[in-house]
């Protein structure tokens, strides 16, 4: 569900399956009700329903109460058919369209995962006559079609909320987010008379023809085009070299997971018992997918979310059991003790060794995937540590000259923060934080869990280095 105040801040709610029944008889769409004890996580992801950082979750405790009706508002957030067309919207974030159905197409049965389901395509006008092409699949449709058979000539008006931005065929358009989007034809709200009366006086009547549209674009002025669009920064699969803060743990997300200790992989518990694990099994079993086998020697593994930043901006990163070990100085079963119970992934009673890394500095190689650069994945997997003290201060010329030339930043991020600065290092000198500076890996040390004999050769003195970690004097942006 989608919940707004009187200011109109909208914020995604979700209540568990196991708690519907009990707050379903208390919440009713275009209500007003009082929340109270409600947990906060932070969203990821795509589809998101509203731009708001966090969203709501009903817990046990959560009370519902009524509240009079402060306003009948519909809180209607409604981006440009321009910004649409041309791409300047974050494709993660669910939109809200309105305009005049005009040139609808023929429904067309379409076979979607060996199911037939039915496909409607048209384009919505604004008062500017600028055209939006749409897809609805399904249901939405039927209800389309259906609507403007039965209109008698007269304006058809279509609200779309949280409706998909999607390319098809180079164009950007609008369609159905699954289930969740709502579609209205006609809704009655006072936008929609002034919508009516703002429409261009040419008399243009619903047509539903029998092939589909022809979609032509239109613009308010030929100027629109002299604007150049963002480019992003990176552009293929590497990994690169940061130097950050971390500002924020992730604890929704729990931060370890029971593995097998023969392969490694996750496994899942066939009791919900609390066990001993590692050098301490019991008659407790564990399912390994990966051996096919029901196991009892397990080991615990670090799986931490984190936010980072530096002064360029903040990304969100995950981090396995080798550079999370490294970064807290001890491993997941000494920080369980050798116990292991649901409960302690509770955020609440995380360990304080993990807590106590929000603030500091550290040196994160981190990975650049096909996900990310395609925006599926908004969260980039940290591959290898160095501590923060190490790093390379502007003094430092001679290592600096080594660097590569590739320039590239992480993200289009356009927050700034103030200049970090590192426990124990003067305030006078600043971090060499330039954006942006990338040297290549080495394919033969772009391992992602390090060698523990590499880093026992690469001691503090050491004149002769076989195998040396690659040079990054300076770092790439987030």
């Amino acid at each position: 569900m989608v919940l707004a105040d009187q200011r109109g801040c909208k914020i995604h709610a979700s209540v568990k399956k196991a708690l519907v029944k009990k707050y379903e008889r208390h919440i009713a769409l275009d209500q007003w009700r009082i929340i109270e004890n409600f947990s906060l996580g932070q969203v990821r992801g795509q589809f998101r329903v509203t731009n708001h950082q966090f969203k709501m979750a009903f817990v046990n405790s959560t009370f519902v109460s009524p509240c009079p009706t402060v306003t009948n508002d519909a809180y209607l957030s409604l981006p440009t058919f321009e910004s649409i067309i041309v791409g300047e919207l974050n494709l993660f974030y669910l939109v809200e369209v309105f305009g005049q159905v005009v040139n609808v197409g023929k429904v067309e049965d379409i076979v979607v995962n060996n199911e037939s389901t039915k496909k409607l395509e048209f384009e919505l006008r604004n008062e500017m006559n600028d055209r939006l092409p749409c897809t609805l699949w399904g249901k939405f449709a039927d209800q389309v079609i259906q609507e403007c058979e039965n209109s008698t000539g007269e304006i058809v008006v279509c609200l779309i909320r949280f409706a998909k931005i999607n390319t098809f065929r180079g164009e950007n358009q609008i369609t159905n987010a699954f289930d969740a989007s709502v579609v209205t034809i006609n809704p009655e709200f006072p936008e929609v008379e002034h919508f009516k009366n703002s429409l261009p006086k040419d008399g243009l009547a619903l047509t539903i023809s029998e092939t589909n549209p022809r979609r032509e674009l239109s613009f308010g002025s030929d100027g629109y085009f002299d604007h150049c669009l963002k480019k992003l920064s990176i552009f293929q699969v590497q990994k690169c070299k940061v130097m950050c803060k971390i500002h924020t743990i992730e604890g929704d997300f729990g931060w370890f997971y029971v593995a097998c200790k023969k392969c490694s992989k996750k496994v899942e518990m066939n009791n919900k018992d609390k066990t001993a694990i590692a050098d301490k099994p019991t008659k407790t079993t564990y399912w390994c997918p990966k051996c096919n086998l029901n196991i009892t020697q397990v080991v615990p593994r670090f799986k931490l979310h984190v936010g980072v930043i530096d002064q360029t901006g903040d990304i969100k990163c995950i981090m396995f059991d080798s550079a999370a070990s490294k970064m807290i100085g001890h491993s997941a079963f000494d920080l369980l003790d050798g116990v292991y119970d649901d409960d302690l992934q509770d955020p609440e009673r995380m360990p304080p060794s993990i807590k106590n890394l929000v603030g500091k500095t550290f040196q994160l190689l981190v990975c650049i995937e096909n996900d990310n650069l395609s925006g599926r994945n908004d969260t980039y997997m940290v591959g290898k540590v160095w501590p923060g003290v190490d790093i390379v201060m502007i003094e430092d010329a001679d290592d600096s000259e080594r660097a590569s030339n590739h320039s590239h930043t992480l993200s289009n991020i356009e927050r700034s923060i103030d200049d970090i600065t590192v426990e124990g290092c003067s305030t006078t000198k600043k971090i060499c934080l330039k954006p942006v500076k990338l040297e290549k890996l080495d394919e033969k040390n772009d391992e992602m869990v390090g060698n523990e004999e590499d880093e026992k050769k690469s001691g503090v003195n050491n004149e002769v280095n076989e195998n040396p970690e690659p040079d990054y004097s300076e770092y790439a942006g987030l």
